[in-house]
């Protein structure tokens, strides 16, 4: 069982960064938005909806959002909706392991308030937490927030994980997280 875990660990990393080289292909004929890639670190509680605190742990993400429209939605419609591929790795304390790939339907209200919802599917590995009943899990997640004007975002979300049906068994899993985004060209900047 314990190399089971292992080789689920290690195609949710190759899932993950396969998603992240593979991005700029996709982009080169996407529309560049106003918005900067960025990469997001969160920290959250998993499994807040369970009742059974053996089974609570702090969850923590990092994502990448590239800075491109995959549809073009947001050309098309004045920057006011823009939907966005995003690759990313979550873990917990209890050694669960997440990599997936998805899209952010990027939606701003006003000049610093976004609405984000975004899906993803990607692998996971249960480690000593909660099993979801599938290798394949899907998230969905609700995230709104502020955004400044130098394109970093400060977002609380909540999202659910699960296999959608595809496995033996769907328990699922409810997420409460609190973001901060960081624009890449920040980070890697002079």
């Amino acid at each position: 069982m314990k190399n089971s875990g292992r080789f689920n660990t290690l195609a949710a990393v190759v899932l993950s960064l396969g998603s992240l080289l593979a991005a700029p292909a996709f982009a080169a004929d996407a529309p560049m938005l106003n918005e900067p890639a960025t990469l997001g670190l969160s920290v959250g509680y998993y499994d807040v909806l369970d009742n059974n605190p053996r089974k609570e742990a702090a969850d923590f993400r990092l994502e990448y959002r590239a800075a491109y429209d995959m549809l073009g939605l947001a050309k098309a419609h004045n920057n006011i909706i823009a939907i966005r591929p995003f690759a990313g790795i979550e873990t917990t304390t209890d050694g669960a392991f997440y990599g997936l790939g998805g899209f952010v339907f990027d939606v701003p209200i006003g000049k610093h308030l976004v609405f984000s919802p975004n899906i993803g599917v990607g692998l996971y590995s249960g480690g000593d937490g909660k099993n979801l009943g599938s290798i394949i899990e899907f998230r969905s997640t609700v995230e709104a927030g502020y955004k400044f004007d130098s394109g970093s975002r400060l977002t609380a979300a909540f999202g659910h994980i699960s296999n959608a049906g595809i496995g033996d068994s769907n328990h699922g899993v409810e997420i409460l997280s609190l973001y901060y985004h960081l624009p890449v060209d920040k980070i890697f900047s002079k």
